[in-house]
């Protein structure tokens, strides 16, 4: 997948009421409902949820490496 930035897609929701790719309660309600059809969409888009997670866990691992090694230069400089 191509992954939209989330702040994007807090926009998108923002302004359409939805998530990108999902058709409208209007929609649903003038058209139907095709499970199948819905069921893939939902598929997607808890793919697209892992894989942001899966970014945001990289990026905490490094932050908290980062922090770590901060706090070892810290006391480094304290001691010396």
């Amino acid at each position: 997948y191509v992954l939209m930035p989330l702040s994007e897609v807090e926009k998108f929701i923002q302004s359409e009421g939805h998530l990108p790719n999902i058709p409208s309660a209007e929609e649903i309600e003038e058209d139907g409902l095709n499970l199948g059809e819905m069921q893939a969409l939902q598929m997607e888009k808890i793919e697209e949820m892992y894989l942001h997670m899966i970014e945001l866990e990289k990026t905490i691992t490094r932050l908290e490496n980062e922090v770590e090694s901060l706090k070892e230069d810290n006391n480094t400089l304290k001691n010396n």
